[in-house]
């Protein structure tokens, strides 16, 4: 038999006004391995791909550092998401 598998603690770059920079998303990888945390999720407000254009491709290297940034938190052991809030998506269920 598994061990329970541990509950998600960390970081949820979740909110309003000024996102983060990239030097401190990932200065974030190495203090929540350091502090035994294992989760990040990048769902800033002020990311339009994740909001009002959330149907849209990121460009190319706002992805790419996306893939880049996942694969730091990956390698100091900690799990990287994105979270999704659609702008107004509940308008179109009336």
């Amino acid at each position: 038999m598994e061990p329970p598998r541990p509950f998600l603690t960390g970081i949820l770059e979740g909110f309003y006004g000024r996102v983060w920079s990239s030097e401190t998303r990932r200065a974030y990888a190495d203090y929540l391995a350091r502090a035994g945390l294992n989760t990040c999720l990048y769902c800033p407000k002020a990311d339009h791909f994740l909001r009002k254009k959330w149907q849209e491709d990121w460009p190319a290297q706002e992805w790419r550092e996306l893939l880049d940034l996942s694969a730091l938190y990956r390698e100091r052991g900690v799990f990287w998401g994105v979270g999704l809030s659609p702008f107004e998506l509940y308008r179109q269920y009336g």
